[in-house]
């Protein structure tokens, strides 16, 4: 009997950290980017009063409850949301966006799914936490990257970019672009491509590609530890990273003017909430009996 209420004990243990898992899946029901986590149950170790034989094939055991084994992420595709906003981008696939902390950042701190990112006064492209989004510039794949930024009292930017061997650097939309008549002119607007090539267009019509957003992907996504604002950090357990161009590798494509909802799946979840409950009540309920029967066996005494 006391075997019995330590083991319900570890049942309502278990289902309550299946409940705080199935509770904070539907509160980012409507968090973009954000991929559902399901929490796994295992038998914990048993009590072997008799092991198996060959003269008597059934042991005497009895378990001793149940245990969080793992929660595993799920990172099933989300459905897309049309926003028709440029510096809104969705991966169609495998891999996530990589985050620098700083403007000068050559190696991501953060990576992520979620893609409504949006350009500072300075035009860098920037996630909702302020992280700045990671990519290769020039007008191919490794091509280039950044190596100067000239700033006039407009204040227009001028890129200059390197043939040196590519590297990540912040990406960055230009005020101006050269070329065309008149020589320099404003830039109208931009757009991101399929391949991650962004294409930025002067108000005379002539447009100029300035670089990439780059896609991460990883040997086990599931390695990827969780971060604050639906962002993940890389472990070992995850492998090494590689930086590729939307389409290439393993990596997905970019859809721009989509945005990547959550992949939580509200039906399922209140399933898995209903049962959930019941195994914490039946557990409950074991403890209460087990109790009762305690109580018997005093009063047989008394």
């Amino acid at each position: 009997m006391i075997r019995s209420m330590y083991s319900a004990v570890s049942g309502l243990s278990s289902n309550q950290f299946k409940m705080d898992v199935v509770g904070n899946d539907l509160s980012n029901v409507n968090t973009i980017g954000y991929k559902g986590k399901r929490a796994n149950l295992s038998s914990a170790f048993s009590q072997v009063a008799r092991a198996a034989s060959t003269l008597q094939p059934a042991g005497i055991e009895a378990g001793l409850g149940s245990q969080v084994a793992s929660t595993d992420t799920q990172f099933t595709q989300g459905a897309f949301q049309r926003t028709d906003i440029p510096t809104d981008l969705g991966i169609a696939g495998d891999g996530f966006f990589m985050l620098g902390a700083t403007s000068a950042a050559t190696t991501p701190a953060f990576y992520s799914r979620a893609g409504n990112f949006t350009v500072d006064l300075n035009g860098y492209m920037r996630s909702q936490d302020g992280q700045f989004v990671l990519g290769t510039l020039g007008s191919a794949p490794g091509s280039g990257f950044l190596t100067s930024v000239a700033t006039n009292s407009s204040p227009a930017v001028t890129y200059t970019t390197s043939t040196a061997a590519s590297g990540l650097t912040a990406v960055r939309i230009p005020t101006t672009i050269t070329g065309g008549s008149p020589a320099t002119q404003n830039v109208a607007s931009f757009n991101i491509g399929s391949d991650g090539k962004i294409v930025v267009t002067g108000d005379n019509g002539a447009s100029s590609a300035i670089g990439f957003v780059s896609i991460a992907t990883f040997p086990s996504n599931q390695g990827l530890s969780s971060a604050p604002n639906t962002n993940y950090a890389a472990s070992d357990a995850a492998g090494t990273p590689s930086a590729n161009p939307p389409g290439t590798g393993r990596a997905g494509k970019t859809q721009s003017g989509v945005l990547e909802l959550s992949n939580v799946d509200i039906a399922q979840e209140f399933s898995e909430m209903i049962v959930t409950q019941r195994g914490f009540d039946a557990n409950a309920r074991t403890i209460s009996t087990s109790d009762e029967m305690l109580q018997t066996v005093i009063n047989i005494k008394r």
